[in-house]
Protein backbone atom coordinates (compact mmCIF):
# COMPACT_ATOMS: atom_id res chain seq x y z
CA UNK A 1 0.00 0.00 0.00
CA UNK A 2 1.28 3.19 -0.78
CA UNK A 3 1.27 5.74 1.99
CA UNK A 4 0.84 9.38 1.81
CA UNK A 5 3.31 11.67 3.75
CA UNK A 6 1.72 15.26 4.44
CA UNK A 7 3.40 18.77 4.58
CA UNK A 8 7.19 18.37 6.02
CA UNK A 9 7.02 14.71 6.79
CA UNK A 10 9.51 12.62 6.09
CA UNK A 11 11.23 8.74 7.17
CA UNK A 12 14.25 8.95 8.71
CA UNK A 13 15.66 10.80 11.73
CA UNK A 14 15.02 14.48 11.37
CA UNK A 15 18.16 16.58 12.32
CA UNK A 16 16.89 19.91 11.29
CA UNK A 17 13.80 21.46 9.89
CA UNK A 18 13.04 25.14 8.32
CA UNK A 19 9.66 26.39 7.63
CA UNK A 20 8.45 29.79 5.19
CA UNK A 21 4.54 30.26 3.96
CA UNK A 22 5.61 29.19 0.75
CA UNK A 23 8.43 26.58 1.53
CA UNK A 24 9.50 23.65 4.00
CA UNK A 25 13.23 22.71 4.60
CA UNK A 26 14.82 19.84 6.24
CA UNK A 27 17.65 17.91 7.01
CA UNK A 28 16.65 13.87 7.65
CA UNK A 29 19.42 11.05 8.37
CA UNK A 30 18.77 7.31 7.51
CA UNK A 31 20.44 4.14 9.39
CA UNK A 32 22.38 1.77 7.95
CA UNK A 33 20.48 -0.63 5.90
CA UNK A 34 17.71 1.25 6.12
CA UNK A 35 15.14 0.28 3.92
CA UNK A 36 11.67 2.54 3.19
CA UNK A 37 8.48 1.58 1.70
CA UNK A 38 6.41 2.87 -1.21
CA UNK A 39 5.21 6.10 -0.40
CA UNK A 40 4.61 9.50 -2.24
CA UNK A 41 4.87 13.04 -0.79
CA UNK A 42 1.63 15.18 -0.53
CA UNK A 43 3.74 18.47 -2.30
CA UNK A 44 6.57 18.58 -4.73
CA UNK A 45 9.95 18.73 -3.46
CA UNK A 46 14.18 19.06 -4.32
CA UNK A 47 16.39 15.93 -2.41
CA UNK A 48 20.04 16.18 -2.61
CA UNK A 49 21.33 13.23 -1.45
CA UNK A 50 24.72 15.07 1.06
CA UNK A 51 25.80 11.87 2.70
CA UNK A 52 25.54 7.59 1.89
CA UNK A 53 23.91 5.95 -1.09
CA UNK A 54 20.86 4.44 -1.80
CA UNK A 55 18.64 2.63 -4.21
CA UNK A 56 15.22 4.04 -5.71
CA UNK A 57 12.49 1.81 -6.37
CA UNK A 58 9.94 2.70 -8.79
CA UNK A 59 6.73 1.40 -10.92
CA UNK A 60 8.81 -1.82 -11.18
CA UNK A 61 12.47 -0.18 -12.05
CA UNK A 62 15.81 0.59 -9.77
CA UNK A 63 18.58 3.12 -10.04
CA UNK A 64 21.16 3.81 -8.06
CA UNK A 65 21.07 7.45 -6.22
CA UNK A 66 24.71 7.95 -5.47
CA UNK A 67 26.15 11.33 -3.25
CA UNK A 68 25.73 14.53 -4.37
CA UNK A 69 22.52 13.40 -6.67
CA UNK A 70 19.93 15.68 -6.80
CA UNK A 71 16.39 14.95 -7.61
CA UNK A 72 13.11 16.23 -8.31
CA UNK A 73 9.95 14.57 -7.46
CA UNK A 74 6.53 15.83 -7.99
CA UNK A 75 3.65 15.55 -5.71
CA UNK A 76 2.14 11.77 -5.34
CA UNK A 77 5.11 10.56 -6.51
CA UNK A 78 5.52 6.70 -5.81
CA UNK A 79 8.82 5.60 -4.92
CA UNK A 80 10.63 3.26 -2.21
CA UNK A 81 14.89 3.64 -1.15
CA UNK A 82 16.78 1.06 0.52
CA UNK A 83 19.94 2.85 1.64
CA UNK A 84 23.48 1.02 1.73
CA UNK A 85 24.95 0.01 5.17
CA UNK A 86 27.02 3.73 5.29
CA UNK A 87 23.08 5.21 5.39
CA UNK A 88 22.51 8.41 4.58
CA UNK A 89 21.80 11.80 4.86
CA UNK A 90 19.01 14.09 2.30
CA UNK A 91 18.76 17.56 2.37
CA UNK A 92 14.80 18.27 1.18
CA UNK A 93 13.68 22.11 0.22
CA UNK A 94 9.01 20.93 -0.17
CA UNK A 95 7.18 23.60 -2.18
CA UNK A 96 3.92 24.05 -0.44
CA UNK A 97 0.32 24.64 -2.24
CA UNK A 98 0.81 28.26 -2.43
CA UNK A 99 4.96 28.00 -2.90
CA UNK A 100 4.72 30.44 -6.28
CA UNK A 101 2.98 33.32 -4.35
CA UNK A 102 6.50 34.51 -2.90
CA UNK A 103 7.44 35.38 -6.74
CA UNK A 104 5.90 37.46 -9.62
CA UNK A 105 7.71 35.03 -11.96
CA UNK A 106 5.75 32.62 -13.86
CA UNK A 107 7.58 29.24 -12.76
CA UNK A 108 6.00 25.90 -13.62
CA UNK A 109 7.70 22.66 -11.65
CA UNK A 110 8.04 19.85 -14.02
CA UNK A 111 5.59 17.28 -14.13
CA UNK A 112 7.55 14.04 -13.60
CA UNK A 113 10.45 12.95 -11.39
CA UNK A 114 13.89 14.42 -12.61
CA UNK A 115 17.65 13.78 -12.22
CA UNK A 116 18.67 18.18 -11.92
CA UNK A 117 21.72 19.26 -13.81
CA UNK A 118 24.71 19.22 -12.22
CA UNK A 119 25.24 23.33 -12.65
CA UNK A 120 21.84 23.66 -9.96
CA UNK A 121 24.25 21.97 -7.17
CA UNK A 122 26.25 25.59 -6.01
CA UNK A 123 22.70 27.15 -5.49
CA UNK A 124 21.44 23.96 -3.80
CA UNK A 125 25.06 23.19 -1.78
CA UNK A 126 24.88 26.98 -0.64
CA UNK A 127 20.71 26.96 0.40
CA UNK A 128 22.28 23.97 2.74
CA UNK A 129 25.22 26.06 4.13
CA UNK A 130 22.83 29.00 4.68
CA UNK A 131 20.42 27.02 6.30
CA UNK A 132 22.67 25.30 8.58
CA UNK A 133 24.38 28.32 9.74
CA UNK A 134 21.95 30.34 10.02
CA UNK A 135 18.42 28.07 10.41
CA UNK A 136 17.07 30.10 7.79
CA UNK A 137 15.49 29.61 4.26
CA UNK A 138 17.60 31.45 1.56
CA UNK A 139 15.13 32.17 -0.99
CA UNK A 140 16.87 33.57 -3.12
CA UNK A 141 19.42 30.95 -4.12
CA UNK A 142 16.42 28.61 -3.93
CA UNK A 143 14.85 31.02 -6.51
CA UNK A 144 17.81 30.87 -8.88
CA UNK A 145 17.39 27.13 -9.05
CA UNK A 146 13.83 26.69 -9.39
CA UNK A 147 14.84 29.53 -12.72
CA UNK A 148 17.13 27.13 -14.27
CA UNK A 149 14.50 23.91 -14.18
CA UNK A 150 11.41 26.02 -14.80
CA UNK A 151 11.63 28.14 -17.17
CA UNK A 152 11.63 27.00 -20.48
CA UNK A 153 14.78 26.76 -23.09
CA UNK A 154 16.04 28.97 -25.06
CA UNK A 155 14.79 29.03 -28.83
CA UNK A 156 17.97 29.88 -30.51
CA UNK A 157 20.59 26.89 -29.69
CA UNK A 158 23.73 27.35 -28.93
CA UNK A 159 26.51 27.42 -32.08
CA UNK A 160 28.24 24.56 -32.42
CA UNK A 161 31.43 26.03 -31.66
CA UNK A 162 30.21 27.03 -28.13
CA UNK A 163 28.72 24.00 -27.49
CA UNK A 164 32.59 22.26 -28.37
CA UNK A 165 33.95 24.50 -25.61
CA UNK A 166 32.00 24.15 -23.28
CA UNK A 167 31.79 20.34 -23.54
CA UNK A 168 35.78 21.12 -23.32
CA UNK A 169 35.70 22.52 -19.86
CA UNK A 170 33.52 20.09 -18.65
CA UNK A 171 35.26 16.83 -19.39
CA UNK A 172 38.46 18.38 -18.63
CA UNK A 173 38.51 20.03 -15.39
CA UNK A 174 41.87 18.77 -14.19
CA UNK A 175 43.31 21.96 -16.99
CA UNK A 176 42.56 25.59 -17.16
CA UNK A 177 42.45 25.92 -20.83
CA UNK A 178 43.32 29.12 -22.30
CA UNK A 179 41.00 31.06 -25.15
CA UNK A 180 43.53 30.52 -27.99
CA UNK A 181 43.48 26.80 -27.02
CA UNK A 182 40.12 26.36 -27.11
CA UNK A 183 39.50 28.20 -30.25
CA UNK A 184 41.67 26.21 -31.96
CA UNK A 185 39.94 22.72 -31.22
CA UNK A 186 36.53 25.04 -31.95
CA UNK A 187 38.20 26.05 -35.37
CA UNK A 188 37.84 29.45 -34.76
CA UNK A 189 39.04 33.07 -34.04
CA UNK A 190 40.33 33.82 -30.83
CA UNK A 191 37.72 37.12 -30.55
CA UNK A 192 34.78 35.51 -32.36
CA UNK A 193 34.98 32.46 -29.84
CA UNK A 194 34.81 34.86 -26.77
CA UNK A 195 32.00 37.56 -27.94
CA UNK A 196 30.09 34.63 -28.76
CA UNK A 197 30.10 32.54 -26.17
CA UNK A 198 29.99 35.63 -23.54
CA UNK A 199 26.93 36.10 -25.67
CA UNK A 200 25.67 32.41 -25.54
CA UNK A 201 26.47 31.54 -21.45
CA UNK A 202 26.12 35.54 -20.02
CA UNK A 203 29.59 35.19 -18.76
CA UNK A 204 33.49 34.79 -20.22
CA UNK A 205 35.16 31.75 -20.54
CA UNK A 206 36.95 32.62 -17.96
CA UNK A 207 34.16 32.52 -15.45
CA UNK A 208 32.53 29.58 -16.90
CA UNK A 209 35.48 27.76 -15.95
CA UNK A 210 35.55 28.77 -12.47
CA UNK A 211 32.32 28.06 -12.17
CA UNK A 212 32.05 24.31 -13.57
CA UNK A 213 35.59 23.72 -11.82
CA UNK A 214 34.21 24.83 -8.06
CA UNK A 215 30.50 23.55 -9.05
CA UNK A 216 32.16 20.36 -9.43
CA UNK A 217 34.53 19.76 -6.44
CA UNK A 218 30.97 20.09 -4.28
CA UNK A 219 30.35 17.00 -3.79
CA UNK A 220 33.85 15.76 -3.35
CA UNK A 221 34.10 18.19 -0.50
CA UNK A 222 31.28 17.74 0.83
CA UNK A 223 31.31 14.25 1.10
CA UNK A 224 34.85 13.24 1.46
CA UNK A 225 37.49 13.76 3.86
CA UNK A 226 40.31 14.81 1.31
CA UNK A 227 42.33 18.09 2.10
CA UNK A 228 41.57 20.86 0.55
CA UNK A 229 44.82 21.09 -1.59
CA UNK A 230 44.36 17.38 -3.09
CA UNK A 231 40.52 19.02 -4.31
CA UNK A 232 42.36 22.13 -5.42
CA UNK A 233 44.71 20.11 -7.48
CA UNK A 234 42.34 17.36 -8.83
CA UNK A 235 40.15 20.77 -10.91
CA UNK A 236 43.71 21.56 -11.91
CA UNK A 237 43.78 24.89 -9.27
CA UNK A 238 47.48 26.86 -9.55
CA UNK A 239 47.16 26.28 -5.58
CA UNK A 240 45.23 26.10 -2.80
CA UNK A 241 44.99 30.28 -2.63
CA UNK A 242 43.70 30.38 -6.25
CA UNK A 243 40.93 27.52 -5.12
CA UNK A 244 39.93 29.06 -1.56
CA UNK A 245 39.78 32.43 -3.32
CA UNK A 246 37.62 31.59 -5.95
CA UNK A 247 35.34 29.42 -4.04
CA UNK A 248 34.75 32.18 -1.46
CA UNK A 249 34.06 34.63 -4.36
CA UNK A 250 31.35 31.99 -5.80
CA UNK A 251 30.27 30.31 -2.78
CA UNK A 252 30.41 32.90 0.28
CA UNK A 253 32.63 30.53 2.28
CA UNK A 254 36.01 29.37 2.89
CA UNK A 255 35.82 26.03 1.30
CA UNK A 256 36.60 24.15 5.00
CA UNK A 257 33.89 26.55 6.57
CA UNK A 258 31.64 25.76 4.23
CA UNK A 259 32.35 21.89 4.10
CA UNK A 260 31.89 22.32 8.33
CA UNK A 261 28.51 23.59 7.39
CA UNK A 262 27.37 21.66 5.51
CA UNK A 263 28.44 18.45 7.79
CA UNK A 264 27.01 19.76 10.59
Amino acid sequence: MNRLLQEGEYFGESLRTGDSDTLTLSLTAYGPDCSIETHSHENPYISLLTKGQYRENTHGTSAEILPGTLLFRPAHYQHGNEFQPTGGHCFNIEFKHDWQHWTDKQLLLPANCRQLNATLLPAIYKTLAHFNAHQQVDMENILYCLEQFTTQPATRRDLPCVQTVAAIITGEQEIFHTLSSLAARAHVHPVYLSRIFRQAKGCTITDFQLHTKVASSLPLLVRSRLPISDIAFRFGFFDDAHYIRNFKKLMGYAPHRFRLLCKS
